[in-house]
């Protein structure tokens, strides 16, 4: 039996080459300096308002050059009865979309009728004017929307969707946006289905 006294290390060997050949590490150049003379000259040298330059502009990050220009994506969210929750995510799910693209698929498909859809869900009647609209009540007090428990929906969507949402929400007189989103949905899904 031996003793760690009977142990010799081995001996040191190059093993580079068993690897690849180790690559030589190369100098930094030095850096160029101005001569002593200019250096000085250059900080006692009087300035005058003419004579100091505009600063120089700040250099563009280098992730702005590389990536092109993105359009920003804001979030909204909604409550959406469970029932039309789980449509919406068997629809994302079935296309391989987001919820966010259901969305938009369904604000696209439904846009040019949705007055007349906020209309139909508040149970106003469609064959009066807008001016009379304006005072009639709804037929009755409960809506789809108070019947079920929600579930909150989030999606991001771009400047222009949003300010496009918030006009159709104006103009077809939804009380709210989560109001037109639920109808968008809620005509879209079952088109669909």
């Amino acid at each position: 039996m031996s003793t760690n006294s009977d142990f010799t290390p081995a001996p040191n060997r190059d093993v580079s080459s068993a690897f690849g050949t180790r690559p030589k590490l190369q100098k930094r150049a030095p850096r160029p300096t101005k001569p002593a003379d200019e250096a000085t000259a250059a900080a006692n040298a009087p300035t005058t308002p003419a004579q100091v330059a505009a600063p120089a502009p700040a250099p563009a990050p280098a992730a702005a050059a590389r990536t092109p220009a993105k359009k920003k994506r804001e979030g909204i969210t909604a409550y959406l009865p469970s029932s039309l929750a789980k449509q919406l995510k068997a629809t994302a799910v079935e296309h391989s979309w987001s919820n966010g693209m259901v969305l938009v698929q369904a604000m696209a498909a439904t846009h040019a009728q949705l007055p007349d859809l906020v209309r139909d869900d508040l149970g106003l009647s469609t064959d009066v004017d807008d001016a009379a609209a304006l005072w009639q009540m709804p037929a009755t007090s409960v809506t789809h929307a108070r019947e079920e428990t929600k579930e909150v929906f989030f999606s991001g969507l771009n400047a222009a969707q949003i300010s496009a949402l918030n006009d159709l929400t104006t103009s077809s007189g939804a009380r709210n946006r989560t109001h037109l989103i639920t109808v968008a949905l809620r005509t879209f899904l079952t088109q669909k289905g």
